[in-house]
């Protein structure tokens, strides 16, 4: 009997006070009915006060509310009501004009006569290589809550609501935390932690795991989209620079670029049903400019260069970290001028360095500048993008080291970062219809073909014209005025 007083007291007292709860599902009211019979069952002669039963009341709805705000229960209404079709457009080509299929040759070079790979061949690293690594680094799982995810087999604008209630009301701050952390342990860019996050959660299925980053890093501050298709799930990633060869669609005023995964491709002609609003205001798009890709991972290897000497052959090994290489395989390609700005990892920027300095060191400026084209000319096989790649693509230095094979692109790039890193040089990129070469700050000599910027003279070098001295020109662009823009590099290396 007394039991059951106590029990009458308590509905009284719940009766009498003022709940002014507004929550999109029941899941406030389960945690308070389970939380009172818990009482009743641990202690049931106790009976709460008015002030007593009010605190626990708030306090419950405090926890709550710690996880789950007013801006995701407004998000979650949105949610239920505002998915729209968008249509998805193609990806936009950089450069369509094709390339030299072979390059032109002044004379036959004996600077360099040929580079292998150290182990194994100088090809892709790909993301299966480094499966259970985080391209070759070794990360820790994430802490992550009990979540009852819904059915995503058929996912549709209320499944995805259900996904955003139930991840905002459960503790994520531990595995947001890691994700935090770990990011900023490997110096990862904004594309290297969409990584990361979907590496740690690659045991879930695509749909599970796209749903779950979508949360995470709108959480961190990314404005990441979801979309679907009837049966897939895609992130919708918004980036501060033009995305090339990716399909994309338009929310707003921005476009929103597909993140495919590996098992699915993103040029499916089907509308994608999205919708137009943030989670929350002040979220940032994704910085792919190559400021910052990650720190090295120590699993290098190394492309030797063979080269005549005076005594015979002399072989040079140039170090590149395969980790890096394989993110760096999985960014998305963007404007040639960022390639320009991005210092090669230290394996790399150091190897070339103990390897080419100190044949610097005796030569006169213009002897350096030339040893160095003579280089860059005579290292690597030539091959177009569409030949290695079967699409257009830019390569860093230690990615021309990865492969062993590159264009005019990545030669300029590698040469450009030479000539700053060793002789401290200002380097102008010339960008042709389907060609790039580079033009250097140094006293101009007889017969230098020449190009003037802001009242400097540059010397053109090209890297793609084999034998060419600087100063020397392709004869195929000769009468072509190309755009011109700095090579600019931050001075640092990762």
């Amino acid at each position: 009997m007394h039991g059951c007083s106590c029990l009458r007291s308590l509905k009284l007292q719940a009766s009498s006070c003022s709940f002014r709860l507004r929550l999109p599902s029941n899941l406030f009211s389960i945690l308070l009915l389970a939380s009172l019979f818990s009482v009743l069952l641990v202690s049931p002669s106790i009976a709460l006060a008015d002030d007593d039963f009010e605190r626990w009341k708030q306090a419950q709805q405090t926890a709550f509310n710690e996880f789950q705000t007013r801006e995701d229960r407004a998000f979650i209404a949105f949610l239920e009501t505002e998915w729209q079709s968008f249509e998805r457009f193609k990806g936009v080509s950089r450069d369509q004009n094709p390339k030299p299929a072979v390059p032109p040759r002044i004379r036959n070079s004996s600077a360099i006569v040929n580079s292998r790979a150290t182990t194994g061949t100088a090809t892709q690293n790909s993301a299966a290589e480094f499966a259970d690594t985080f391209f070759a680094h070794e990360v820790q799982s994430l802490a992550l809550p009990d979540i009852r995810w819904p059915d995503l087999t058929n996912a549709d604008g209320d499944t995805l609501a259900a996904v955003w209630s139930a991840l905002s009301a459960s503790d994520h701050r531990a595995a947001l935390q890691e994700l935090q952390t770990q990011a900023g342990d490997l110096a990862l860019g904004d594309w290297g932690t969409l990584q990361l996050c979907q590496h740690l959660l690659r045991k879930s299925d695509d749909n599970r795991r796209n749903a779950h980053c979508w949360f995470l890093l709108n959480r961190l501050g990314y404005d990441l989209r979801v979309g679907y298709d009837g049966d897939s799930i895609f992130l919708l990633l918004p980036a501060s620079i033009p995305v090339y060869g990716k399909s994309f669609v338009r929310l707003g005023n921005k476009q929103f670029y597909i993140v495919a995964d590996s098992n699915r491709g993103d040029q499916s002609n089907r509308q994608i049903r999205a919708y137009e609003r943030s989670s929350k205001p002040d979220l940032r798009d994704f910085d792919l400019s190559l400021q910052t890709i990650m720190k090295a991972s120590g699993n290098t290897r190394s492309l030797v260069v063979t080269g005549a000497a005076e005594n015979g052959q002399s072989e040079i090994a140039l170090a590149f970290d395969v980790g890096r290489s394989a993110l760096l395989a999985t960014h998305p390609q963007i404007d040639l001028k960022w390639y320009f700005t991005a210092p090669p990892g230290a394996p790399t920027a150091e190897s070339l360095s103990a390897a080419l300095a100190p044949s610097l060191a005796r030569l006169s400026e213009r002897e350096a500048i030339n040893h160095l084209l003579h280089f860059v000319q005579n290292s690597f096989a030539y091959q177009t993008d569409q030949e290695q790649f079967g699409e257009e693509r830019y390569l860093l230095a230690e990615e021309s080291l990865n492969y062993g094979v590159n264009d005019c692109e990545d030669r300029s790039i590698l040469l450009a970062w030479l000539l700053h890193d060793l002789l401290a040089l200002d380097v102008l990129v010339l960008d042709y219809p389907g060609h790039v070469a580079l033009a250097v700050r140094t006293p101009v000599l007889k017969d230098d073909a020449i190009v003037v910027e802001d009242g400097k003279k540059y010397v053109v070098l090209d890297p793609t014209y084999i034998g060419a001295d600087a100063g020397m020109v392709m004869p195929a662009v000769a009468a072509i005025s190309p755009d011109l823009f700095p090579a600019k590099y931050a001075h640092h290396r990762n």
